[in-house]
């Protein structure tokens, strides 16, 4: 167990006058520490263009390092806009509706649906127009692309609201 780290509390505890012993069998006294925060971030990962060379952040390339380490290649946004300026359908990205819904994409896309058409109605009354003469948003998509089951403990004193 390293011994050469204390929290504050612990900090305040030692003697000025007595030794500290630290890991390495060598004695200090507190006097020589030095006070730290634990807040050093550790460096942003990055991953190389195939193609340019260039750098980009893994996290802006939206670039999964623990499942693409050495399995998949990559091409950085700028290059793929050179060089796929007119994709192929097989390399041509997928828009959101052609991408798999689930129950909850379905829902939120309904609500949304059913909002906008009120919203469109009071627009028409608004205006003293028919609603087919309003300018309405279309194409719109709603996908769920990340989706995680947690277990959480649910601490003494939370309360719920039951809808």
């Amino acid at each position: 167990m390293k011994q050469n780290q204390w929290c504050e509390a612990c900090y305040a505890e030692q003697k000025d006058d007595e030794p500290l012993l630290l890991d390495n069998g060598k004695e200090t006294k507190k006097a020589h520490l030095q006070q730290m925060k634990n807040d050093k971030s550790p460096e942003e990962k990055w991953v190389q263009c195939d193609k340019c060379q260039d750098w980009v952040h893994q996290v802006c390339a939206l670039f999964n390092g623990t499942q693409n380490y050495k399995s998949a290649s990559f091409t950085c946004p700028k290059c793929y806009i050179k060089f796929e300026a007119n994709p192929t359908p097989s390399t041509a990205p997928k828009g959101a509706a052609e991408l798999l819904q689930c129950k909850l994409s379905e829902s939120i896309e309904k609500g949304i649906a059913q909002t906008l058409s009120k919203e469109y109605e009071k627009i028409a009354e608004d205006r003293d127009c028919t609603i087919a003469q309003v300018e309405k948003a279309e194409n719109l998509y709603v996908r769920v692309v990340s989706n995680l089951d947690k277990k959480q403990k649910v601490r003494e004193g939370v309360s719920f609201l039951c809808v």
